[in-house]
């Protein structure tokens, strides 16, 4: 058997198998052209899809909106499906997108898959040729909008630093330790600077209310303002004690007491008030680390 072929305006003969091997090699170019898009489709966003609040931000598509995980798969869908189809595949896929505008979406992106930019699965053209370039360029729109939500989620900005930080963990136990451990730490100091931060507020909006209504009653409080047996104390704050029960007393401090106190003009602080909130709210976490400071030769820390 022999198969007709033109070069250069003369005939020439091919025997089955050259043709049969140009139509492997052709489809195999094609193949390899489809798991390169595939690859491409994926490659920038399959690790971030880990991140819980990466994975539900939702991106919109062509006047649809889906999660970015949706999205990301409705995009992996599309790459390793052969032919031109986009509507009936993602039908398939059970997508929330294929009901979006795909034309409308994929617009701004045909033209560079034309000029090749960006790969492709089969050869593009104009007319009923080019409409592969279409699913391509869809292609190409969720991927902007995968990466418009990646630059959203903070976590996508630390993720190098994040791999870094589990290649140690993984050949250090040591390192590890004491990094959780550190890691323990920065939540305590974290834990009290908002405790700390809640006596503080609380003292002077008492202060800034009893003000507002001098002259209205008198005040002998011996807690700090809007703590212990302050009128204008609220919630925790309201019960807070030393460690015989009575109300926890205002020691020295900056904050100055209100015109209806006893002791108005008269600067007290919140010290004793948060040492007695700490008991109150006490820190706690999940994680106990112990090893970092053996590992390292020095005992053992526990957090």
């Amino acid at each position: 058997m022999v198969v007709p072929g033109r070069r250069g305006g003369a005939f020439i003969r091919k025997s089955a198998a050259g043709a049969g091997q140009e139509g492997h090699d052709r489809r195999a170019g094609h193949e390899h052209s489809r798991e390169v898009m595939v690859s491409h489709a994926i490659q920038d966003y399959q690790d971030y899809a880990r991140w819980p609040g990466l994975a539900s931000r939702p991106v919109n598509i062509g006047g649809v909106t889906a999660t970015y995980a949706e999205a990301a798969a409705a995009a992996r869908a599309l790459a390793r499906a052969g032919g031109i189809m986009v509507r009936q595949v993602l039908l398939a896929a059970g997508s929330p997108l294929a009901g979006c505008d795909y034309h409308a979406a994929a617009a701004p992106f045909r033209e560079a898959v034309f000029r090749g930019q960006f790969p492709a699965s089969s050869p593009t053209g104009r007319g009923a040729a080019g409409r592969p370039a279409t699913k391509q360029a869809f292609i190409k729109a969720i991927e902007d909008a995968l990466c418009q939500a990646e630059l959203a989620e903070p976590a996508r900005h630390f993720a190098d630093d994040l791999a870094r930080a589990r290649e140690a963990f993984g050949s250090d136990a040591g390192y590890a330790a004491a990094m959780a451990a550190a890691a323990v730490q920065h939540r305590r100091d974290g834990h009290s600077s908002r405790l700390r931060a809640m006596v503080t507020s609380a003292a002077r909006e008492a202060v800034a209310a009893c003000e507002a209504r001098a002259g209205e009653f008198s005040c002998a409080a011996v807690s700090a303002c809007g703590t212990g047996d302050c009128r204008l104390a609220r919630g925790v704050l309201a019960g807070l004690a030393d460690s015989s029960g009575s109300p926890a007393p205002a020691g020295p401090g900056r904050l100055s007491r209100p015109a209806n106190h006893a002791q108005s003009g008269r600067g007290f602080g919140t010290v004793n008030a948060l040492q007695a909130l700490e008991k109150a709210i006490p820190f706690t976490v999940g994680v106990h680390v112990s090893g970092a400071a053996s590992a390292r030769g020095a005992g053992s820390v526990a957090a």
